[in-house]
């Protein structure tokens, strides 16, 4: 199996192990071997297929970071308020975090 499959394989198995630092450690490697040594046509058409599984995992890998940081948000705009009833059953607001401040 040629060396470059191989390399994008090993970055395909590291960012499914959430290690980023070795993933682009082996995806530079796969570029140096490129450069060194061209791929067969099978070889290409693995490579292609890895680097097919590599870029569909770094859309999820984005798509839940975006869905991360919007319920980050949801949840920082929603703990600056308490919101009760009192004894007649009115909806009440408190301001229970500090307000942000913003700049101009």
């Amino acid at each position: 199996m040629n060396d470059a499959t191989e390399y994008l394989k090993q970055a395909r198995v590291a960012l499914i192990a959430f290690e980023p630092d070795k993933a682009e450690e082996m995806l530079r490697k796969f570029e140096a071997e490129l450069q060194n040594h061209p791929l067969t046509e099978d070889a290409a058409t693995r490579c292609t297929a890895e680097l097919s599984a590599i870029r569909d995992l770094a859309a999820s890998a984005r798509e839940g970071v975006f869905a991360a940081q919007r319920q980050f948000q949801e949840i920082l705009k929603l703990s600056r308020h308490l919101d009760g009833y009192d004894k007649t059953g009115k909806k009440t607001t408190e301001q229970v975090g500090p307000r942000s401040t913003r700049k101009f």
